[in-house]
């Protein structure tokens, strides 16, 4: 169990992450594929034909008028290849349509720039040296609220494309605003900004730090107590970065008082809060103490991680579910019967019982372990084991 525990843990990319990272990777291939197949490449000709517009018309606002134009052909068509954006002078114009203080063309070209940005690693390396990132960093307080969730969409791309580039995008000053931007009166603000926060996270230590001296966690008791579901969904995962931290990392989750609020969405949440809240909560109890655990019994967890074991399909989170439960079943003797008491009023015995013939070896062990050592007299009555 300990080797599965250092396992999952580690910093960087846990068993999860790697799944759902590969499911986001295979979405996002088919809809490139998708886009491949219902969207023209522009040829190199196109572009070029539409970059000598911008730069030969004759006025302002014919400049204006073209970038436009070009920056809506370039959203509405399949991204081009690398070698093209670079010789028809294209992402210049982009780039320059970013800082001009027109707000429908930087609106347009902030969504072709997270569009191109979106296409491969190569494409969004290409984004971050053309000159953009700078420009998109102080878009993201535009006072128009559609221009900086596009700019803040772009940032994300660019991370989740090319990891390497955090520190570039960190060092360029945009984290004071993404914190900023948690508390805009936007809903699809709130959730870029938190998505962009989180591939931050996702990084180092060092990484997970700055966000901390920027106070970050301050924002996050409104935003998990959200009307919006998807608000607080977003907000969980990204509690569930800083918490797979380091040590003291971990410990500002905990002293930030947020785990009431991640317990009640854990135990009254639908699954999509269910599974980050679950997360946040485990990477917390791994090697915690014995208060941190009966905390744990106090918010009334155990309802919401049993319903987690009979809507999973993922192995690892079912087994660290049980992981779980057993370590609060083992916190303190006295407690023992309490704990198991919920869990078999909340059905999950029922659902331990299920995974005795589950085909992961590790599940159905620690399932088996769990029953022989807490539930014995109840799992002799119809259950062999």
């Amino acid at each position: 169990m300990a080797s599965h525990k250092r396992k999952f843990f580690k910093k960087g990319q846990t068993a999860p992450e790697k799944r759902w990272r590969r499911q986001e990777q295979a979405i996002r291939n088919e809809e490139r594929q998708q886009e491949r197949m219902l969207k023209k490449v522009p040829s190199l000709g196109h572009l070029t034909h539409f970059a000598t517009t911008v730069f030969n018309a004759p006025n302002r606002e014919g400049k204006v008028e073209a970038a436009i134009a070009t920056c809506q052909m370039l959203s509405s068509h399949a991204v081009p290849a690398l070698d093209d954006l670079a010789h028809s002078n294209i992402l210049t114009i982009l780039v320059e349509s970013l800082g001009q203080e027109n707000p429908l063309l930087q609106l347009e070209a902030a969504n072709a720039v997270k569009d191109i940005a979106y296409a491969s690693p190569e494409h969004s390396l290409q984004i971050a040296t053309s000159g953009a990132v700078p420009l998109l960093a102080e878009l993201i307080v535009s006072p128009y609220y559609k221009v900086c969730e596009q700019a803040v969409c772009a940032l994300v791309n660019i991370i989740a494309e090319s990891p390497s580039l955090r520190d570039f995008i960190v060092n360029h000053g945009v984290v004071e605003k993404l914190i900023y931007l948690l508390g805009h009166n936007e809903i699809i603000v709130q959730k870029s900004a938190l998505l962009c926060l989180a591939n931050i996270a996702t990084g180092s230590d060092e990484q997970i730090q700055v966000l901390l001296n920027h106070n970050v966690m301050s924002c996050m008791p409104a935003l998990l107590s959200h009307s919006k579901e998807s608000v607080r969904c977003e907000a969980l995962w990204f509690l569930f970065k800083i918490a797979s931290g380091n040590a003291m990392q971990k410990q500002a989750v905990v002293d930030a008082g947020l785990l009431p609020k991640v317990a009640e969405n854990l135990r009254i949440g639908r699954a999509a809060l269910k599974t980050p809240g679950f997360l946040t909560i485990c990477v917390l109890a791994i090697n915690s103490n014995r208060n941190f655990l009966l905390s744990l019994i106090r918010l009334c967890v155990i309802p919401g991680l049993c319903d987690l074991l009979g809507c999973q399909d993922d192995t690892t989170v079912t087994y660290y579910v049980l992981f779980l439960l057993g370590l609060m079943l083992g916190v303190d003797a006295s407690y023992a019967e309490e704990v198991a008491g919920i869990i078999q009023f909340s059905e999950g015995l029922r659902k331990i019982q299920a995974l005795l013939n589950h085909a992961d070896v590790d599940v159905h062990q620690l399932a088996r372990q769990l029953i022989w050592q807490y539930f014995s007299d109840n799992a002799s009555n119809g259950t062999q084991i």
